[in-house]
């Protein structure tokens, strides 16, 4: 089973910023690479939530059959619970701060 990220943004955007740093061949001037938008970000998440979720569902189902056991179930159900409750987070802070940026005045 895979560890549960709780730092998942965190590690998005910094294998995001690392993936698109110059090499030590390239120039920086020849080659432009463009850093992923929030919007992408933001979408890979929610892909990610989604699988779990996904996940979560399909072990449910072979626990019905006998496929699985408890304890696997229990893991992938609170994986995919930490999931959705951190993209929940994002989504809430994202608001607040649309929320602050249009009170300010210019």
């Amino acid at each position: 089973m895979e560890p549960i990220s709780s730092n998942f943004l965190y590690h998005q955007i910094t294998s995001a910023y690392k993936a698109n740093q110059p090499k030590a061949q390239e120039s920086s001037l020849t080659k432009k690479q463009e850093a992923p938008s929030m919007g992408q970000m933001i979408g890979k998440m929610v892909q990610e939530v989604d699988s779990l979720q996904k996940k979560a569902d399909n072990t449910v189902q072979e626990f019905a059959l006998g496929k699985k056991d408890i304890l696997e179930v229990s893991m992938t159900i609170n994986k995919a619970d930490i999931g959705l409750k951190l993209a929940v987070e994002v989504r809430n802070k994202a608001l607040e701060a649309y929320q602050e940026i249009m009170k300010t005045t210019i």
